[in-house]
């Protein structure tokens, strides 16, 4: 009979979550054992990895070669303190400056007391348009375009709090012009002036100009305190058959910068009170072709371009204010480099990189000799640009520690940073990889392997 009182002992069923867990441990163990097996039975395996190494180091660590890159410098000039000249200032009736050279030599000869004077453009009905002048009735033309007004804010993007974040360079630009004028204007231009120290007023380069009454400037040169800074706007007739010419200028509208342009430095007005191309007005030495011949071009910055024609030779030269004079000292380059090999090298060491990737395949398939050549001719490629990468990096350094006429960055006084540590690294250890694959390779590769055609 049975007995209704006996039962089966049922085991207990185990946890999912565990299950699953042992499951995932032995996927995991058999993976590992099956990857460090297949070295076993694949001796090219670990000189491929390494081999495909470069590549992924290369591209990893790209955010440091970028501003790496950025820093070095190819050459870069110097002032020489032994070519001392001394130039004195003086205002002419017209409220520009004459500047007398104490002492030059022109075309082989010393002169002395070379007076230059500012060469002024001549400004016609026919060039009126390039500059900042209302304009004249132009032959044939008796309408006048009105004259335009306009607005210029520098533009901003608000932060994670809401508080406004500038971008130095760009401005936005609003003209208006009644509607019937519109369809006669070519385009617009806009001419931006600084309030110097001397408290009067100077162009800033030459002018924008744009087509659409509502533009962004890309002004990379503004800078904020101790200048001040107006724009004024012009339209500009179309040419052609039609009767109307160019507007006046605008009223002067004032520039608000937030923010500094990146091409704005300190320095960048010091100078341009005396900005402008210079020619001989008189000479205690007298006047002849060679002197005749000599120019002057003082720039904002405070850099001077001496022109002898009569030679054929351009010198540059550094400003230094000396009381109500100016000194001038003679620029010259310093080359670091032959050429910059930072950019070229690290483009091209990614793209080597890359294609070891490539041949780190083929050479764990196909074991082969050929493979191993071109694995030799990749990694003397990477050898080679690293090296020059790296020296570049060195050799701008080099140039900053210098005691006597070293490097200035503007941003930086010193580029051996956490970026270019990190760069070096990146690309140091790219070349040994590469090596210590290439080593492995040609110990391993088949001796024995026979292309077949099929």
């Amino acid at each position: 009979m049975n007995d209704q009182n006996r039962y089966e002992d049922v085991p207990q069923k185990e946890n999912k979550f565990v299950k699953g867990l042992k499951a995932f441990g032995s996927y995991l163990k058999f993976v590992f054992v099956d990857f460090f097996n297949s070295f076993k039975y694949n001796n090219m395996k670990l000189a491929a990895i390494l081999f495909a190494m470069p590549g992924i180091l290369l591209g990893f660590f790209m955010f440091a070669h970028v501003p790496t890159i950025r820093h070095v410098t190819v050459s870069y000039q110097s002032v020489d303190l032994d070519s001392k000249m001394d130039i004195s200032v003086t205002e002419d009736t017209g409220n520009d400056y004459l500047l007398t050279i104490a002492k030059y030599n022109v075309n082989g000869k010393d002169y002395t007391n070379i007076e230059m004077q500012l060469n002024k453009p001549e400004i016609t009905v026919a060039n009126q348009d390039d500059y900042a002048v209302d304009s004249e009735a132009v032959p044939g033309k008796e309408n006048q375009i009105a004259t335009p007004t306009m607005s210029i804010t520098q533009i901003s993007t608000e932060d994670a709090e809401g508080n406004p974040v500038y971008n130095g360079n760009e401005y936005s630009v609003v003209v208006n012009l009644p509607e019937e004028d519109q369809s006669h204007v070519a385009k617009y231009m806009v001419f931006i002036f600084v309030t110097a120290k001397n408290n009067k007023e100077y162009q800033v380069g030459n002018y924008y100009s744009f087509t659409n009454p509502e533009t962004v400037l890309n002004i990379s040169s503004l800078g904020k305190s101790p200048y001040k800074y107006k724009a004024v706007v012009k339209a500009i007739a179309q040419g052609g058959e039609g009767t109307y010419y160019s507007s006046n200028l605008s009223e002067a509208v004032d520039i608000t910068v937030n923010a500094n342009g990146t091409a704005y430095a300190e320095s960048d007005y010091d100078f341009i009170q005396y900005q402008g191309d210079y020619k001989v007005k008189s000479v205690d030495g007298g006047l002849n072709d060679d002197i005749s011949k000599f120019k002057m071009t003082v720039n904002a910055n405070g850099t001077a371009v001496y022109k002898d024609d009569a030679k054929n030779e351009t010198k540059e030269g550094q400003l230094m204010a000396s009381g109500t004079s100016l000194v001038s000292n003679e620029l010259f380059t310093i080359h670091i480099l032959p050429f910059d090999f930072a950019g070229i090298s690290i483009f091209f060491l990614t793209l080597l990189g890359f294609l070891n990737v490539f041949l780190s395949l083929e050479l764990s398939k196909k074991k082969n000799f050929g493979t191993v050549v071109k694995c030799c001719v990749t990694t003397a490629l990477i050898c080679g640009l690293s090296a020059l990468y790296v020296y570049s990096i060195f050799a701008t350094q080099a140039a900053i520690d210098r005691k006597e006429n070293a490097l200035v960055l503007a941003s930086t006084t010193s580029i051996l940073d956490s970026n270019a540590y990190v760069s070096i690294v990146a690309v140091l250890a790219s070349c040994v990889f590469s090596l210590a694959g290439l080593v492995l390779a040609f110990i391993n590769y088949d001796r024995t392997y026979e292309k077949v055609d099929r």
